[in-house]
């Protein structure tokens, strides 16, 4: 009977750890007079709650006496030689990872996504210019975002223009939330592609060696 009972209640726990939700929420702000990343955890039914700061380095007070113009020699087209055949090697190496991550994503539900950028550059014509830049990029973002994720509630992405005065600030407030199960899953799914890859990367290894020493001993 106690048996019994225990195995129930074991059970009942790993019912709720798997099914219960994990929410994550990040303020991002750069180029205001705090830099830094606000990362807040909630899970357990908010019972458990860590919250993490990590200042970034200010980037808005950079005096061009502190930076050091280095002399670049100039590139030949020489230097992209096999560049190409080394980036479709090192994608189809990492594509299991990314189909893992793709699948994964579409288990995430966005249920916040603020994002404000104010820029500025003294010039209308430079800022209009630089907007544009900006809006088109947190467009292809926001398409991607759509794409791949759930979103709970609409979003909210705006640009504001300032033709008086050089600034460049931007936040970002997102909450993201994903059941413990489906981070667990993945896990073990980047494990096991990760185990796989590797004892195919070893077998083309020793074959490479075995094919070189063959040519070495005909020689």
């Amino acid at each position: 009977m106690v048996l019994s009972s225990i195995v129930i209640l074991l059970i009942v726990i790993s019912v709720i750890l798997i099914t219960m939700k994990v929410k994550v929420e990040l303020r991002l702000c750069i180029g205001s007079k705090q830099n830094e990343i606000d990362i807040q955890i909630k899970t357990l039914f908010n019972l458990i709650k860590v919250k993490k700061k990590f200042p970034l380095s200010n980037i808005q007070n950079v005096e061009s006496d502190d930076l050091e113009v280095e002399k670049q020699t100039p590139i030949s087209l020489n230097d992209f030689g096999g560049l190409k055949e080394k980036l479709i090697e090192l994608y189809m190496d990492i594509k299991p990872f990314i189909q893992v991550l793709f699948s994964f994503f579409r288990k995430i539900t966005i249920r916040k996504l603020n994002w404000r950028t104010k820029v500025g550059l003294g010039n209308a014509a430079s800022t209009a210019v630089t907007s544009g830049i900006i809006w088109s990029f947190k467009g292809v973002a926001l398409a991607f975002i759509d794409s791949h994720f759930k979103m709970k509630k609409s979003h909210s992405i705006n640009v504001i223009t300032d033709f008086n005065q050089y600034s460049l600030t931007t936040e970002l407030d997102c909450m993201i939330s994903v059941r413990a199960g489906d981070t667990i899953k993945v896990a073990w799914k980047l494990y096991r592609t990760w185990k796989k890859l590797n004892i195919t990367y070893l077998i083309r290894h020793e074959m490479a060696n075995r094919r070189s020493s063959d040519e070495r001993t005909s020689n």
